[in-house]
């Protein structure tokens, strides 16, 4: 993960202002998107609860890759997109 980070400019930049983040408190699952001005993104969607569920996420432009884990491999920005999470789960995605 700290080479995730220091990889990806979306994830190091510190810039709150292109960060976005959904969540659903009574279904307990979050998405936040950190995007950089030269293309490089991360979405993470976390399940809290203790078994899967389908989570509603709307997906930036781009080609995004599933770093590390199971689960979809890539997702296209093509709007919403349901995904299943697993139990207490968290899946991240990168765009670069």
């Amino acid at each position: 993960m700290i080479a995730l980070r220091k990889g990806n400019a979306a994830l190091s930049n510190c810039r709150k202002d292109l960060t976005t983040v959904q969540y659903d408190e009574e279904n307990k699952w979050v998405v936040v998107v950190r995007e950089d001005l030269s293309g490089a993104g991360a979405l993470l969607v976390g399940n809290f609860r203790r078994r899967e569920q389908k989570v509603r996420v709307n997906v930036p432009d781009g080609n995004w890759k599933l770093f590390g884990g199971e689960g979809e491999e890539s997702v296209s920005g093509e709007g919403v997109v349901e995904m299943v999470i697993p139990a207490e789960g968290v899946y991240v995605y990168v765009r670069e």
